[in-house]
């Protein structure tokens, strides 16, 4: 018997297990003795109903807001006014009780919801679906949800929230890509330090060469072969250092470079991928092919002389 079969009848018997389990029922003796957990008294009536739900269960129920909107959302599927109090202590809770219980404004929760720039900013997208103006200096905090309160509520720049944003390169890059939707300038200088928002900056907002961000791309071999290929269309010589010493580098990125930006021999290169036979086999079809095609240019422009 192989172990493909065996493992193949391990796992029908493993599903078959999962179709005929079951927990066990409730006395009206044992009830309150069995659940003393909001989590076994979540478990339990999601499986099979409220009927043997004591107050007593609801009171170790309501100890715990994630149990309560879990109720809510999944054994009531609706409202859990008994447990609003409990839920409204935690952002988390708050925000998933709206959304997949009430399907609607939780007013109750907005409090808390507003000290917490995560579940601010995604109270006021996806259930408020537009401002949240208690939330704002809270979201102000952090330039992550600043920029994508910009982006998906306000949809509009946020002036307030340029000088924290500013401050992050990824950040920067986002907001000048899909709120100011071109150069933003208070946001280069964060954006020039890393490779990542730079060769971003350069390829979708100036479309061309970025001289400030050039340094910080320059460090990174991916970033260099990106950046050569895709935005100067030519060399960049700055970089060449990181793309032959990055210890993070591939040979055949230094091929892919060779071959498509320098678009000839590269002596300073092929000790990277020479050792390697694919890639010196590819070195030479290509060598070769330029060295065909400058001969078939030669032929034909004596021809023509003649």
């Amino acid at each position: 018997m192989s172990n493909q079969w065996l493992e193949i009848k391990s796992l029908k018997e493993g599903i078959d297990a999962c179709k005929k389990a079951s927990v066990p029922r409730l006395s009206e003796t044992n009830d309150a003795v069995s659940l003393n957990h909001p989590a076994q008294i979540y478990n339990y009536a999601a499986a099979y109903g409220t009927d043997l739900i004591t107050t007593k269960h609801l009171d170790i129920l309501k100890t715990s807001p994630t149990y309560c909107h879990l109720y809510a959302t999944h054994v009531l599927k609706g409202r859990f006014s008994e447990g609003e109090a409990a839920i409204s202590k935690i952002p988390n809770a708050s925000f998933y009780y709206a959304k997949n219980a009430l399907k609607g404004r939780f007013f109750q929760g907005e409090k808390i919801l507003s000290t917490c720039p995560l579940h601010a900013y995604k109270y006021a997208f996806e259930i408020l679906k537009g401002r949240f103006l208690e939330a704002e200096e809270t979201i102000l905090l952090n330039s992550q949800y600043a920029c994508l309160y910009a982006r998906d509520v306000l949809q509009n720049r946020w002036p307030e929230a340029e000088e924290k944003i500013s401050q992050n390169p990824s950040h920067s890059l986002e907001y000048a890509l899909k709120v100011v939707k071109g150069r933003w300038k208070q946001g280069e200088a964060a954006i020039a330090k890393t490779p990542y928002s730079a060769l971003g900056y350069a390829k979708y907002i100036i479309k061309g060469r970025w001289e400030e961000g050039e340094k910080a791309i320059s460090t990174d071999s991916e970033y260099v072969y990106q950046y050569a290929n895709e935005v100067l269309k030519s060399r960049f010589p700055l970089g060449e250092d990181a793309l032959l010493n990055d210890p993070r580098r591939l040979p055949s990125m230094v091929l892919d470079y060779t071959i498509n930006v320098v678009k000839g021999r590269w002596i300073e290169g092929e000790k990277t991928f020479l050792p390697f036979r694919h890639l010196r086999e590819q070195y030479e079809e290509f060598l070769q092919s330029k060295l065909d095609n400058f001969i078939f240019q030669e032929i034909n422009h004596v021809e023509s002389m003649a």
